[in-house]
């Protein structure tokens, strides 16, 4: 069942299909089937987690590496490390804040800053 739900997530997602991203939504795949009654694995969780780390990656992509406040950064290797780090660092707070902890979320948030 776990093979199927992830095999249509992929059919259905593929603009989303970058490798970080990928192994988020592996991660979230094993904690529904192998602890489905894990807090981590409630509908609301799991939902809210990745669009709280879609958003949040999504937010850092544009700011650090797409506007121009990015281009006016010191080296290029740098600002994408921050951005990184600061889209994983949002998630985690952000997912805290609204109450939809979902681990791999943070992993979303990178995944969309490292794929772009």
């Amino acid at each position: 069942m776990a093979t199927l739900v992830v095999a249509l997530i992929l059919y259905f997602f593929k603009a989303l299909a970058g490798l970080v991203v990928v192994a988020a939504l592996g991660a979230s795949t094993f904690i529904v089937f192998a602890t489905p009654g894990s807090i981590t694995a409630e509908p609301r969780r799991l939902i809210g987690g990745h669009t709280v780390g879609l958003l949040s990656g999504s937010l850092c992509y544009y700011v650090f590496l797409i506007s121009p406040l990015g281009k006016l950064a010191i080296g290029g290797e740098h600002i994408f490390v921050w951005a990184c780090a600061l889209s994983v660092g949002l998630s985690i707070f952000l997912v805290t804040i609204t109450d939809t902890e979902h681990p791999p979320a943070a992993a979303t948030a990178l995944g969309i800053v490292a794929q772009g």
